[in-house]
Order: C-alpha cells, then structure tokens, then sequence
C-alpha cells in the first residue's frame, strides 16, 4: 500500500472541492471516485511525491473493487484518469496554489 504524505492528501482535496463547487454533479459513483483519483494524482505532481500511473490506478482498483485489473484495463482507465485530470484543472481555472496550514492528520494516508 503506497503511503502519501498528509499535505499531499490534504492537497487533493482541496482540489477536489474547488472542482465540486463549479459542476453540477457526478454521472455515478465510478465518475465521483475517477475525479477524486484525478485530483489525487494532480497533487502527487504538484507536491513533488510522484508515482507512476499504472500504480495509481492499480492501487486505486485494490481498494475500490478489491480485484487486480489488466494491462489492458490499466491503459482505458490511465486514458480516462488523464481526461479527467486535464477536466479537473480546466475547471480550477489551472489554479494549483495552495496554502496549507500546518494541522493535525485529519485522516489515514493510505490511498
């Protein structure tokens, strides 16, 4: 299980909430858990803790589905993932400032 660190955790979520207030909703629950995954792995670039994408969404799969997808299923969702990735910064007008106070843990970092 990879473990990131809180700021970069707590980065992503700031993302994802900046990303909420601007659309309407989600198409179903794997729409709503891909755009968290996408702000997950904007703030794993933007706090310099970087992963590879198929590790990502196989880790992301693990958890989601508890099952081990397939190269070719990794590719169709890493294609997805980046879609939604270049959405979310679309929609945050490509705003990746963020001023976090220092803070207790708020939640377990294991994604």
């Amino acid at each position: 299980m990879a473990k990131l660190p809180q700021s970069c955790l707590s980065t992503a979520m700031v993302f994802f909430h900046k990303y909420f207030i601007n659309v309407k909703g989600f198409k179903d629950k794997l729409d709503k858990y891909m755009t968290c995954l996408a702000c997950i792995f904007i703030s794993i670039k933007v706090c310099n803790q970087l992963m590879p994408l198929k590790e990502i969404i196989s880790l992301f799969f693990k958890i989601y589905d508890k099952i081990a997808i397939d190269e070719k299923a990794i590719f169709e969702y890493s294609d997805m993932l980046c879609q939604l990735e270049f959405n979310v910064l679309n929609t945050i007008g490509f705003d990746l400032n963020i001023d976090l106070l220092p803070s207790t843990p708020t939640f377990n970092s294991q994604i």
